[in-house]
């Protein structure tokens, strides 16, 4: 038996298993109580074994909704913050073992998101691509980007902006690398890593030397985004939301 066989046949018996244990308690009874414990304790194991209970909950959130409308999806947020660069946005995040969501909020409207993944199987499907985080290459998905930042003082990362065309509400579409985030990246040595190491903060490809532009055409070309993001924001405020490495281990 293949591995993948196993593995279908295990989740075949779990949830065979399940569902008698289901109706048993339903047969006692305890109609209401057992068929919200079923959905939860079914989602929580489908989460376990699959991430389709993660991506369903990621695909419900859209620039626009309310704050009432996602906290109805995604429940309350771990840790809330507001903007460093003044203005009304406020930051709410949530996390789990295979990822991390932020939410931007102007007021009470979600006016952009971001997703970061932490385990190497989570690869959610990027906004208005064919293509899913830790997939393509960031050059395979946006060949030259509106611009681009990155760091590596409080938080190792690097992420470019695209705007995106009328059909996608003329949002802008970021794609990203992030220290902490699950990565192909496993070489310190990687293109990604030394471009961020060496450049300054927000350096641009004009300032750049020749030999830098050429680590910066690798790193794009070499790497995989673990970080998409999505919405009406600017590239500062969308950088300004990200979680630094220490946060991040302090909130996991």
């Amino acid at each position: 038996m293949t591995t993948e066989s196993f593995k279908s046949n295990f989740i075949a018996r779990t949830k065979s298993s399940w569902f008698l244990l289901v109706s048993l308690l339903i047969g006692m009874g305890q109609f209401n109580d057992s068929k919200d414990f079923a959905i939860s304790a079914y989602e929580g194991l489908s989460s376990t074994m699959t991430h389709w209970v993660d991506y369903k909950k990621i695909n419900r959130i859209d620039i626009g909704i309310s704050k009432h409308f996602a906290k109805s999806v995604l429940g309350n947020a771990k840790l809330v913050k507001h903007s460093s660069k003044g203005g009304l946005l406020e930051y709410n995040y949530y996390f789990s073992s295979k990822f991390t969501l932020g939410l931007i909020y102007n007021g009470g409207r979600l006016s952009g998101y971001w997703v970061l993944s932490l385990n190497d199987s989570f690869k959610p499907e990027i906004p208005f691509s064919n293509h899913s985080l830790l997939q393509a290459s960031i050059k395979d998905i946006v060949r030259v980007p509106d611009t681009y930042m990155m760091d590596s003082f409080n938080l190792a990362y690097y992420m470019e902006q695209e705007q995106l065309p009328r059909n996608a509400m003329l949002l802008k579409r970021y794609l990203g690398w992030v220290g902490y985030g699950a990565s192909t990246e496993q070489n310190n040595d990687s293109a990604i890593k030394q471009l961020i190491t060496s450049s300054a903060p927000a350096e641009q490809e004009s300032a750049m030397n020749s030999k830098t532009v050429e680590l910066f055409e690798r790193a794009r070309s070499e790497s995989a985004p673990n970080l998409f993001a999505l919405g009406e924001v600017d590239a500062e405020q969308m950088a300004d939301s990200l979680l630094t490495r220490a946060e991040y281990e302090y909130l996991k």
